[in-house]
């Protein structure tokens, strides 16, 4: 799934067409996907989680609903686009945001990103 999404990030391929082949791997035989379970429910939450050792920092956010994380990513992007310079977030396409906040919601749960620093800083980002 990250190799679609850098093809996405890179313009590639469209987000719509990502879509599609995500759809399609998990129906077919040779999923590439690591998927938990073709029979797991969908994933109904969004977790967001941030470990700084060095400061003994630890926030786990509350699970957010999947349903509703449109509508949050709409908001959060249109303050950013009044409180910055940041032309980056002129090419951002609502459409595209939400055609993969879809994806996620009839996806059993994933890690979507997980990374940690040589210092010990981890952030994760999954459905559940």
């Amino acid at each position: 799934m990250m190799a679609l999404l850098d093809q996405v990030e890179r313009k590639e391929i469209s987000v719509p067409d990502a879509a599609s082949k995500i759809k399609a791997s998990l129906n077919s035989s040779d999923s590439t996907l690591t998927v938990v379970s073709q029979s797991e429910t969908p994933a109904k939450w969004l977790k967001i989680k941030i470990i700084d050792p060095e400061s003994n920092f630890k926030m786990s956010l509350p699970p957010l609903p999947l349903r509703l994380t449109g509508k949050l990513a709409s908001f959060i992007l249109k303050v950013s686009m009044r409180y910055t310079e940041d032309s980056d977030l002129d090419s951002i396409d609502y459409e595209d945001i939400r055609l993969m906040l879809d994806t996620l919601k009839e996806l059993p749960p994933v890690h979507l990103v997980s990374v940690a620093d040589d210092q010990g800083m981890q952030i994760e980002i999954f459905t559940k």
